[in-house]
């Protein structure tokens, strides 16, 4: 694999996008609500606000618990070393 697909496979295993549906189950029925069924422009933007909120949050676990998952979950992507827990945290604070 190369270099740049194994870093792109990084970042998707830092957030782990395999859950990136849970903010937007979590987010469409208000914004549905809200917007009394037809969801506009704004709704979106909210969806997408609330998966880089939950995007953002599973980074920064993953920065702050790195010395214990170095024990228990030593091929995560900050233990491994394939990212760097510095460069993780300042992409999670925007």
């Amino acid at each position: 694999m190369s270099h740049k697909k194994s870093k792109i496979k990084a970042y998707l295993e830092l957030i782990r996008y395999p859950l990136f549906t849970i903010p937007i189950v979590s987010t469409l029925p208000g914004v549905v609500l809200a917007s009394n069924g037809a969801i506009t422009w704004k709704g979106y933007i909210a969806i997408f606000i609330c998966m880089i909120g939950y995007f953002s949050g599973m980074i920064k676990n993953d920065y702050f618990h790195s010395k214990t998952d170095a024990i228990v979950s030593p091929e995560k992507p900050i233990p491994s070393g394939r990212i760097k827990g510095k460069i993780a945290f300042f992409i999670a604070s925007g």
